[in-house]
């Protein structure tokens, strides 16, 4: 895995933030329908596993990270709808 932040992070060879294999999860897709209707084979099923367990090896960290995402994109969403 490249280095970077949690949700950042790259399992080698695919391209793919692993917080993408994450919000993947969290929409209910399985590896299969990842491959075959997100990814359109662009990504083998043993890269795809690979982000997964990058993903599961990781979740607690990666889930709080994208969770500070969340957080900070509502902040600077509210704060740029009151400049307005």
């Amino acid at each position: 895995m490249s280095a970077g932040f949690p949700g950042t992070n790259t399992p080698s060879g695919t391209g793919v933030s692993v917080a993408r294999f994450a919000t993947l999860v969290d929409d209910g897709l399985s590896a299969r329908e990842m491959h075959d209707e997100v990814f359109a084979g662009a990504l083998s099923m043993a890269q795809i596993h690979a982000g997964l367990a990058c993903y599961y090896e990781n979740r607690a960290t990666i889930d709080a990270w994208l969770d500070e995402q969340d957080a900070d994109y509502d902040v600077r969403a509210s704060a740029a709808y009151h400049r307005v």
